[in-house]
């Protein structure tokens, strides 16, 4: 799942994760050039502190669709 799909399904964005989470949204901007499973695991941390949920959740539900 791409990460702008994926924020989109939980209701927010990635200016919303940069505001909250510190990292600033041309990192985020970057990592639409990476493949999601490449992210680093501040990235997944940071929308997990948006979400209210781990990196590691964020980490798997993002990756999901790669491993079916």
């Amino acid at each position: 799942m791409k990460l702008d799909e994926y924020l989109k399904k939980n209701n927010t964005t990635r200016y919303e994760v940069a505001k909250i989470s510190g990292i600033s949204e041309s990192s985020f901007k970057n990592l639409l050039l990476q493949d999601v499973g490449n992210y680093s695991g501040r990235f997944y941390r940071a929308i997990g502190l948006v979400l209210g949920k781990t990196g590691g959740q964020v980490y798997d539900e993002i990756t999901a669709d790669e491993n079916n």
